[in-house]
Formats: structure tokens, sequence, C-alpha cells
């Protein structure tokens, strides 16, 4: 009988890590155990106790409630921009890589045009002239992550278009629509999968920093970044303010990473013994 081999360490770890992250975004939608946006302030910089778990902050609001909204906000932004990205980036690389010719120096002098800007500095750039909002946010970062997946898909199809399977798919009078779907795009979802798993702990990471300079989503909505600005008025007398939204975009990164690690030793053929 063949036994089943159970997953990497560091797969179920990262697993854990982002299924409890998700689980209290969820959980935050529908409930908290205090309003998130209700001030108080009788009750403001209260330590962690039995009624205020994580404590509260200068406003009175508890901290807790807020780390539990906070946490849908950054993730679901992080997540929408990276199936932006993957969207856009596949489309663009498929087109490149397959047609070649005019299209393919065109979309790859655009794409090299925005590499040539770090992707934060882009995304600052056209926040400017966007606005701080939740799809201001998402179109930005999307459109900085977009050249990364372009260049992956137009390098696979490259590899792929000219193999000794799409020549026969072609004998056999199988349309270029068909081939591409099924011969050359299932080839890409590896290095994509990857790929998209790494751009999601960038998002996570770039929109905490954009919220920390103040254009992230617009308080009083709270989010991982802006909580973690906010605290630097209070850290000496209030130091949980820092370490507890500090901690969730620790942890977050920490999932991802951790998890992209196992998917990439599990599809890279050279990974396995």
């Amino acid at each position: 009988m063949k036994r089943l081999s159970l997953p990497p360490l560091n797969a179920l770890l990262g697993g854990l890590l982002l299924g409890i992250l998700v689980a209290a975004a969820l959980v935050g939608l529908v409930w908290t155990p205090f309003d998130p946006l209700r001030i108080n302030i009788l009750g403001r910089l209260q330590a962690p106790d039995t009624l205020h778990w994580l404590g509260t902050d200068e406003f009175g609001r508890d901290v807790l409630s807020r780390l539990m909204d906070a946490a849908f906000t950054t993730l679901s932004i992080s997540l929408l921009t990276v199936l932006a990205a993957v969207f856009a980036g596949v489309w663009l690389g498929v087109l490149s890589g397959y047609l070649g010719g005019l299209v393919d120096r065109l979309v790859m002098m655009i794409t090299n045009t925005l590499l040539a800007f770090p992707g934060i500095l882009l995304a600052l750039g056209l926040l400017s002239v966007l606005g701080n909002s939740r799809y201001g946010i998402v179109l930005a970062l999307a459109l900085a992550y977009t050249p990364s997946v372009v260049r992956i898909v137009r390098g696979t199809v490259r590899s792929l278009r000219e193999s000794d399977y799409v020549e026969a798919a072609r004998v056999m009078g199988h349309s270029e629509p068909f081939i591409l779907a099924r011969h050359i795009l299932p080839n890409c979802l590896a290095p994509l999968i990857v790929l998209a798993t790494s751009m999601l702990g960038w998002a996570i990471i770039s929109e905490s920093a954009l919220s920390f300079l103040g254009l992230g989503v617009p308080p009083p909505r709270p989010t991982w970044g802006n909580m973690l600005a906010a605290s630097r008025e209070n850290l000496a007398d209030a130091a949980w303010l820092a370490v507890f939204p500090g901690l969730c975009i620790s942890f977050a990164l920490l999932g991802v990473n951790l998890l992209g690690d196992a998917l990439r030793d599990f599809l890279d053929p050279r990974m396995k013994p």
C-alpha cells in the first residue's frame, strides 16, 4: 500500500498563519467584539485586560475589533491587486510571446518602461493622481506588478510556441486559440502560481506602507498600516498599539513566504527527488 506523504512543515505553518488571518478577516465582516469605529474618550489608552483583550487606542476604540476589520481591508486589497495583475499580465504576456513581431516589441517597451520605476514609487505617483481610495490602491499596485507577470508568461510562451507537440497540434488542424488554451497556458501555471504567491506578500507590505504614509484607505476605516502610523504618538505609554498591527503584518508575510516556498518546491521538478 502506498503511504501518503504529509505536507512539508513550511506549508503547514504558512497555511495555518494565513488561515487564522483570513478567518479573522471573514469573522470581522459580520461580528467584532466592539464597534471598530466607535469612539470612547473615557476608555482611551487602556492596557489589554479581560474586557479589551488587546487594549484600546487613543480614541478608546477596541484594538482587537479594529485589527479584525483591518484584516479584511488589507487582505482584500492585496488579493484584488494580485488578481488584477495576473489577469492583465497573462493576456499581455500571451499576446507578446505568441504573436511576436511588432506586438512583442510594443508590449515589452511598455513593460520595460514600467520596470524602470520601483513598484512603490510608481504606486505613490499614481495615487497622487487617483486619490487614496481602495480601488485606487488596487489599480496603482496592479499596474506596478503587471510587468513581472508579463515577463514570466512571455518567456514561457516563447519557449513553447515552437515545441514539437505544438507543431503537431497545428498539423492536426487545431486552431490557435485551442492550442493556447490546451497546450501553452497550462504550462504557464506553475511559475505563475509561485509568482502570484510572492506578489501577495509584496501587495500586503506595499498596502501597509502606503497606509502608513497616509495614502491608503482613508481614516476612520482601519488598516494595519494606518493603525501602525497612528501608534507613533503613544509609543512610550501604549506600546501595544504598535506591537499588534506589526505582528499581523509580520505573520501575514511569514505565512505567504512559507506557503510560497512550499509551492515552489512542489511545482519545480528540479526540487523533486
